[in-house]
């Protein structure tokens, strides 16, 4: 089974909903960002379909053998958003403290400013 590794965010701006998410290479360690979606929602969706929206597209990305690790931040496992989605794509608790999340943030409030999407797969040697 590979192994997918994401950290994603979201945020509202003035109505708009931004949904930031960034792939890494497969060791945490070199911290290559491998794609990249910026997500743009022309108005404010709740906090639960921002994280089941997230969660559907790096579930649709994956092939039949793989497997992923979400870190987020704004993630609460009592609140079982995540359990259509256990069988493939786990989810972890990511504190903002050391700016780990910063990527994902930044790619989210992006996408709530500019109100387009991105998508892109980045060239890795």
């Amino acid at each position: 089974m590979k192994l997918r590794r994401f950290r994603a965010d979201f945020v509202f701006i003035e109505g708009h909903t931004g949904i930031g998410i960034a792939e890494y290479s497969p060791q945490w360690t070199s911290g290559e960002t491998i794609a990249i979606w910026s997500l743009h929602y022309p108005r404010k969706i709740s906090n639960k379909d921002a994280f089941v929206d997230i969660l559907k597209t790096i579930d649709g990305e994956l092939a039949d053998d793989e497997q992923a690790i979400v870190q987020m931040n704004k993630y609460s496992e009592r609140k079982n958003w995540h359990k259509p989605f256990i069988e493939r794509v786990n989810v972890r608790f990511l504190t903002r403290v050391r700016g780990q999340m910063q990527e994902a943030e930044l790619l989210a409030e992006d996408a709530a400013q500019r109100k387009t999407d991105i998508y892109e797969r980045l060239e890795t040697e």
